[in-house]
């Protein structure tokens, strides 16, 4: 009897309350759901793709990548060092031997360390709280920090391969020292120590008053060019670097020509293995030097000099070069990637609902 009065009932049920029974079961919807769902799972495995990729770059780059075993540093005095260390970089990158680094890639390298590259963070911000503090007339807190930057600068002998940064804290502490009480004499020989770490500076004369500017002009016509790195120096940049060798070239005016001073340090050694002095004149003296460099270079790479020992490659090798933490690398990235594939394709698949031509009425009595 339910039977008949529900069949009855849905029977002459209106128009407008079938139309909305058949609205809440309408297949529209899940055709929708799915269509979510596909996109939705063919988006990701694109994305797993995408992760398992850099993770293998990333493992090739650090397990087949050499590291570096020559470098070589360029100090000219009296010589457009501009035109010299490009045409080394050239001549460098030209050479068919691995392991070989120009001047620019050689400082790059020595600045990338990570003892350097902390100790460079620190004093860049330094160097610019002094910047501040001196916009600020704040004298005291201007000198203590460009003080501070130029302390930890010399640490890391920052002067043989991050000069620009040597000439902008000793900038800041000229202006610092020109501030109330000025102190002239002090200023004029920041800014030539400014100048003796980089010739080619040029900071920005918006920021400079004409005092400073008149300084900085009288240091730039009196000061040459600093000393070559000592031995200490060189030995400390060649450890710190991990390089095999480290060449240091010396490049000066001399009776018409150009003199050559060229030092070799041993990395593993940790001593001086060679020194060399050549004077070039004539004609094409800046490709003979160039040569001669290069040669040298070439030597160190074919034939050591004899004396000389060269570390074991298994020694002291970083753990992020080794093949087993790669490995282990390489086999989470693809778990987790899996794992989230078949989670979020769980997540995104429709639930089965009711058939799409029927609805249910329920009678209340």
């Amino acid at each position: 009897m339910a039977a008949l009065l529900g069949a009855r009932n849905t029977t002459s049920m209106p128009s407008a309350s079938r139309l909305a029974l058949g609205a809440q079961s309408s297949p529209v919807s899940r055709k929708e759901l799915t269509a979510r769902g596909t996109k939705s799972g063919r988006r990701l495995p694109h994305v797993v793709l995408l992760v398992l990729a850099l993770g293998s770059v990333t493992a090739h780059r650090a397990l087949a990548a050499p590291e570096p075993g020559v470098g070589l540093l360029v100090f000219t005095r009296g010589i457009n060092n501009t035109l010299m260390g490009p045409r080394l970089d050239r001549a460098v990158a030209s050479m068919d031997k691995r392991g070989l680094l120009g001047p620019t890639e050689t400082r790059h390298w020595i600045a990338g360390r990570p003892d350097v590259a902390a100790q460079l963070r620190s004093a860049r911000r330094k160097i610019l709280e002094a910047e501040q503090a001196g916009l600020h007339m704040d004298r005291d807190r201007a000198i203590n920090a460009g003080r501070e930057a130029i302390r930890r600068l010399s640490s890391v002998y920052a002067r043989l391969h991050r000069p620009r940064l040597v000439g902008r804290a000793n900038v800041a502490l000229g202006l610092a020292l020109l501030l109330r009480p000025a102190d002239p004499t002090g200023a004029a020989a920041a800014f030539a120590d400014a100048v003796a770490a980089d010739p080619d500076l040029r900071p920005d004369p918006y920021r400079m008053p004409s005092r400073a500017q008149r300084l900085l002009a009288e240091a730039r016509r009196q000061t040459r060019r600093g000393p070559p790195p000592s031995a200490t120096a060189q030995l400390w940049l060649t450890r710190v670097s991990r390089l095999d060798y480290l060449v240091a070239v010396e490049l000066t005016p001399h009776d018409g020509g150009s003199r050559m001073r060229m030092v070799v340090v041993s990395g593993a050694d940790r001593r001086v293995i060679r020194r060399q002095q050549r004077t070039f004149r004539g004609e094409r003296v800046a490709d003979r030097i160039v040569d001669a460099v290069t040669a040298a270079m070439r030597q160190l790479v074919v034939s050591p000099v004899p004396g000389a020992r060269r570390e074991p490659e298994s020694q002291g090798r970083p753990w992020y070069r080794s093949w087993w933490t790669w490995t282990l690398v390489g086999a989470a990235l693809i778990g987790t990637g899996a794992g989230l594939a078949v989670g979020l394709r769980r997540d995104d698949e429709p639930q089965p609902g009711p058939p799409p031509d029927s609805f249910k009425v329920h009678f209340h009595f």
